[in-house]
């Protein structure tokens, strides 16, 4: 990890374990330590290929699958539960 990262990632550390933040709407959202104990945990492996892939232009974007993530993202968090 280089320096760069290593600063993002003690700046992000910072911040872990804080309480529930709210955002529009009043929905709460868990960062950090309060995440779910059965959360996936991050591929830091995966994330640094993809990472390097956007940086040298051969990540395949495909703005099609971009809009329908977003779409079906509107979608269920608008709707009522």
């Amino acid at each position: 990890m280089g320096a760069r990262a290593e600063g993002r990632a003690n700046a992000l550390a910072g911040a872990v374990g804080k309480a529930p933040a709210r955002i529009d709407g009043g929905v709460e959202v868990e960062t950090g330590q309060g995440a779910r104990a059965d959360a996936a945990p991050i591929d830091a492996e995966r994330v640094g290929e993809i990472r390097n892939a956007l940086r040298d232009g051969t990540y395949p974007i495909l703005p099609a699958r971009i809009a329908d993530a977003m779409i079906a993202a509107r979608l269920m968090l608008s709707s009522p539960e």
